[in-house]
């Protein structure tokens, strides 16, 4: 029983770490495209300026999930 909850334990790690992981790389995805089209001149919205504001570290916690994933 305690080698099946260990193995469970661990996936459930993995799987978080990838999750985390994929969701800081979309953001940053979305952080970039909005830092470019602000950078051309467009106008962003209220929505989109906090997002940028929300997500201003994204790249630091891109890292350190793929730093979570490599552990797991």
């Amino acid at each position: 029983m305690g080698i099946a909850f260990e193995r469970f334990d661990e996936e459930s790690k993995k799987r978080g770490a990838t999750f985390n992981a994929d969701s800081a790389a979309r953001r940053l995805e979305t952080v970039l495209e909005l830092q470019r089209r602000q950078a051309s001149g467009e106008e962003l919205n209220v929505a989109e300026r906090r997002y940028l504001l929300k997500n201003r570290n994204v790249a630091a916690d891109l890292a350190g999930a793929v730093g979570r994933l490599i552990d797991a």
